[in-house]
C-alpha cells in the first residue's frame, strides 16, 4: 500500500540550499562504519533527473517530479534504478497517482496530463490555465489555479473540466474529508478555506501566517508553514485549532505511518511525531539538504534532495530500532 503526503516544497518559487559535496552517488544499501555506530537509514540514493521534489507511488513504480527539466521520471523499486524520462509528458507543478494512471501538471504551459501507469502512455492531456496542485479522488481529479483563484474537477476520458468554482485568491494546496476541500492560500499573508463539496460555497476559516501545506493524516488536519517553522493541528470536522508548535527545522512535507506522523525538513532531518502530543519521538539526520515531502511505498519513506538531484529511500525501521520503539 501507498501513503503519500499532499505536502509540497513551494513548487512556485522553492528557496536554494548550497549543494552539499558528494563522493559518489550510491544506489543500494549503506554499511556500518567502523566506529560501531548504526549505519544511516538511507538505503538508496537514486540519481533519477535534475531537480526532484514531488514523487508519487503506483503498484510496481515511483515517479518523480524533475522540476528542473519539467519531465517526469520512473524508479524501479526492486532495484532502485531509474528510468529515462517520459516523452510527451511536461510537469513542473505536481503529480499524483491514480488507480491504473498518474496525473502531472504544468504551470507555465497550462496543461494538465494523464498517463498509463504501466506504459507510460499519454492518455489524456486538458488545458487548464495555471494548473498547480492536485487532489486525486478515484477516477477524478481535483486541481488548484492559483492565476485564476478556482477549483477544478477533472475526470477520466473527459476533454474538459467537469466543475470549476471560484474558491478565493491564491489557492494552493488543499486536502479533502468526506463533505469538504481544505484549501491553502498565501493570501493576506496565509489562510485555510473550506470549499463545501456538496453546497460549493467557500468560507474562510482562519489565519495561518505563512501557511502553505495542508494534510489529511492520523485523523487531524495539519497545516505547515514552512517559512516559518510551524505546524498547527486542527480538527478535520470543523477546522478548529486543536494544537499547534513552534519547530527548530523548516518543515517541507508531513505523511503518517505506524501510529506516527513524519516531517521533512530543509535542513536535512527526518522528524517523526506522536500525533496526539506532538511530541518528538525520533530526529534522524538523513545527510542530504533541501528535503522533498515524503511517500511511504514499498516498505520504505521516499523524499528526495533537490539540491543534489536525489532521490532517497529511507529505512525507518532503523529509526524505530535507534529509539528502542
Amino acid at each position: 500500500m501507498v501513503n503519500r503526503s499532499n505536502s509540497r516544497l513551494g513548487t512556485l518559487g522553492l528557496p536554494l540550499l548550497p549543494v552539499a559535496l558528494l563522493a559518489g552517488l550510491l544506489a543500494g544499501c549503506q554499511d556500518d562504519g567502523d566506529d560501531g555506530k548504526s549505519s544511516s537509514p538511507v538505503i538508496a540514493t537514486i540519481s533519477a533527473g535534475q531537480g526532484p521534489i514531488i514523487l508519487a507511488a503506483t503498484d510496481d513504480s515511483v515517479w518523480v517530479e524533475l522540476h528542473r527539466e519539467d519531465r517526469v521520471a520512473r524508479i524501479e523499486p526492486q532495484d532502485n534504478k531509474p528510468e529515462s524520462p517520459l516523452p510527451g509528458v511536461p510537469v513542473h507543478c505536481d503529480i499524483q497517482a491514480a488507480e491504473e494512471s498518474v496525473w502531472a501538471t504544468i504551470h507555465a504551459q497550462n496543461l494538465v496530463t494523464r498517463f498509463d501507469a504501466e506504459t507510460g502512455e499519454v492518455l489524456q492531456q486538458v488545458p487548464i490555465e495555471g494548473p498547480c496542485l492536485m487532489e486525486v479522488d478515484g477516477r477524478s481529479v481535483w486541481i488548484t489555479s492559483p492565476d485564476t483563484g478556482r477549483l477544478h474537477r477533472l475526470v477520466e476520458g473527459r476533454d474538459n473540466p467537469v466543475e470549476s468554482y471560484d474558491v478565493g485568491d491564491a489557492p494552493f494546496d488543499m486536502a479533502a474529508t468526506e463533505d469538504s476541500m481544505w484549501i491553502t492560500s498565501e493570501a493576506d499573508g496565509g489562510v485555510l478555506r473550506r470549499f463545501d463539496l456538496a453546497a460549493h460555497e467557500v468560507t474562510t476559516v482562519g489565519a495561518f501566517p505563512l501557511v502553505d501545506t495542508v494534510v489529511l493524516a492520523s485523523g487531524y488536519l495539519w497545516l505547515l508553514a514552512r517559512d516559518a517553522g510551524r505546524i498547527w493541528k486542527l480538527d478535520p470536522s470543523t477546522g478548529r485549532v486543536l494544537d499547534q508548535s513552534k519547530l527548530s527545522l523548516l518543515p517541507t512535507g508531513l505523511v503518517e505511518h505506524e501510529e506516527l506522523v513524519w516531517l521533512t525538513s530543509q535542513e536535512g532531518v527526518l522528524t517523526s511525531i506522536d500525533p496526539e502530543t506532538l511530541e518528538v519521538v525520533s530526529d534522524a539526520d538523513l545527510g542530504h539538504l533541501t528535503l522533498g515531502p515524503p511517500i511511504f511505498a514499498f516498505g520504505s519513506l521516499w523524499t528526495s534532495a533537490l539540491d543534489e538531484n536525489l532521490v532517497l529511500r529511507v529505512d525507518v525501521a532503523q529509526i524505530h530500532e535507534s529509539t528502542g520503539r
